[in-house]
């Protein structure tokens, strides 16, 4: 579990080289460093690396990049991978894919809190997917709950098609709010959904960008990484996948809080038209 604490401006820094192996199945960082009750936990719009849901174990993902960006109260995750389905003698014929990233709405349930219900649950505030740069059609699925009633999930799907021997594009992005635990804000990131591909990725990056206006102190990161810059986290996976068993720690404090109307945030939706969050 990677761990950040909130700082004053909400520009982004250049992201430093952090390569030991090793990224947990859920990526968490947290901003602004205060006592929190755990029923006062909530986070809305948490998100992961894409699953193929159909057409499995035949498309290379030959590279991903991940970047994670905070912006005033909201995190932009934006998500770019290089696909490649081989050509003969390989593979011979079209191959169609279903895949899927989750959208989650989470809330403690402890101390007596109400349990989360599929009618109170909320998600992103924009979603976008396009593949060779033209926006594809998704699709919605209901929200259904897990056993602890704390968390529903709910997945938006697209198909794509490849010939023999194609290369293509895909970029996703989302916008949602950061996650609240009293007066403190944080981030999660699902890395475990990574399935369903044809192998380990080639070169796989999940970064996540502090602001850069801030007086940082870094310390206690969990597995130690060959580098750390104070303003930016970097995991890198070559020929292999995000561990789903590992956790990665990495506290940082931070002074002062966000500006909000800093770095605005336009998502391009699924019509092509720039889709502008409201103000938090």
């Amino acid at each position: 579990m990677a761990t950040l604490w909130e700082g004053t401006s909400m520009q982004n820094t250049t992201i430093s080289t952090l390569t030991k192996l090793g990224l947990s199945a859920l990526a968490v960082f947290c901003l602004m460093p205060a006592t929190a009750r755990a029923d006062h936990k909530r986070i809305q719009g948490r998100t992961g690396l894409p699953l193929v849901r159909a057409g499995g174990g035949n498309v290379w993902m030959e590279r991903g990049v991940v970047r994670m960006n905070v912006s005033g109260n909201s995190l932009l995750v934006t998500q770019e991978f290089r696909l490649h389905y081989p050509g003969p003698p390989l593979e011979t014929g079209p191959q169609r894919l279903t895949l899927a990233v989750r959208e989650d709405y989470f809330r403690a349930t402890d101390n007596g809190a109400p349990k989360v219900t599929e009618e109170a649950a909320k998600g992103f505030i924009a979603f976008a997917v396009t593949m060779d740069g033209r926006p594809l059609s998704t699709q919605t699925e209901p929200w259904k709950m897990n056993e602890k009633e704390d968390t529903a999930t709910r997945w938006r799907t697209w198909d794509v098609a490849f010939r023999p021997g194609q290369v293509r594009r895909l970029r996703i992005v989302s916008h949602a709010p950061l996650g609240q635990e009293g007066n403190r804000k944080y981030v999660e990131f699902r890395s475990k959904d990574l399935r369903g591909w044809r192998g380990a990725p080639g070169l796989l990056e999940i970064r996540f960008s502090a602001p850069r206006a801030m007086e940082a102190r870094l310390g206690g990161v969990e597995p130690h990484p060959n580098d750390v810059n104070p303003h930016a986290l970097r995991w890198v996976y070559r020929q292999a996948r995000p561990a789903v068993t590992s956790t990665c720690r990495c506290p940082l404090t931070i002074c002062g809080a966000p500006n909000p109307r800093q770095n605005a945030v336009r998502v391009v939706g699924a019509a092509g038209a720039p889709q502008n969050p409201p103000r938090t």
